[in-house]
């Protein structure tokens, strides 16, 4: 077993480059959605005010992110950017090997 350094290095090298724009564009947008909802949430009454941007903003980047990488192909292409076919979807990158 390797240190979270080396599993991330390893995930990095693997994932294909659009599925790695996908997640960082769902985050940004998710982080940036949280942001505007941030202050309204933070003044609801007591302990909700206190746990609720964060709870959103978790959320929000879960599903984001999730959306955006399962639609990456499309939304690259509303970019002008062409994945190639013979690159992996979502669950197809790595060796092939089961690793």
């Amino acid at each position: 077993m390797g240190s979270p350094t080396l599993w991330g290095r390893k995930w990095l090298l693997r994932v294909p480059p659009h599925v790695f724009i996908a997640v960082i564009g769902g985050l940004i947008i998710a982080l940036l959605i949280s942001v505007l909802m941030a202050y309204p949430l933070s003044m609801l009454p007591g302990m909700w005010g206190s746990l609720s941007p964060i709870v959103v903003a978790a959320c929000l980047c879960v599903a984001i992110v999730s959306v955006t990488v399962m639609r990456a192909r499309d939304l690259l292409h509303l970019f002008g950017i062409r994945v190639p076919e013979r690159m992996g979807d979502v669950g197809q990158f790595g060796s092939g090997n089961g690793q």
